[in-house]
């Protein structure tokens, strides 16, 4: 099966140790890593945020949010670019994941996809655990995170202010 013929396309995003699964719709794009601009007494896994086409924007370590330690980002690195679909008007446009390479474009059948039944520790920010073919892959809940950072930074704003 080749990816134009799946019933859905979806995207490999490799980690440290861990690989997100995302339907392809919800990447606006993915570029080259670039140092975010910190921002003050967050999480240390909200690394700081960057600009994308006149837009600013979280960058995130997801595996970090999962309290699990990352090594620094290294040549291959990307920000993946998510397009974010809360509807709070607090809300962000995006949020940019930090993954180790290139993500893959892979096609999905419901037959590719089974469930991962020996589950880690669960986490809020894990729709899913999943087998996509023959590898282990993480759905993650968008919407708690977006919710998350946007806590988040209203912690560090109430602190300044």
């Amino acid at each position: 099966m080749t990816v134009a013929e799946a019933d859905i396309r979806g995207v490999l995003i490799p980690l440290d140790g861990y690989k997100l699964l995302l339907p392809n719709v919800t990447i606006a794009e993915v570029i080259g890593f670039r140092e975010p601009a910190p921002y003050p007494q967050t999480p240390d896994w909200l690394l700081g945020e960057i600009q994308w086409h006149g837009r600013k924007f979280p960058l995130v370590s997801f595996e970090r949010a999962l309290n699990v330690p990352t090594a620094p980002p290294g040549a291959r690195a990307r920000i993946v670019v998510c397009n974010t679909l809360g509807e709070d008007p607090r809300g962000l446009p995006y949020i940019g994941v930090v993954a180790k390479a290139i993500p893959r474009l892979i096609g999905l059948i419901p037959a590719s996809i089974s469930p991962n039944l020996v589950v880690s520790e669960a986490s809020p920010l894990i729709l899913r655990q999943v087998y996509v073919a023959g590898q282990e892959a993480i759905i993650p809940d968008l919407d708690a995170l977006e919710e998350t950072i946007i806590e988040s930074l209203a912690l560090t704003s109430d602190k300044a202010g």
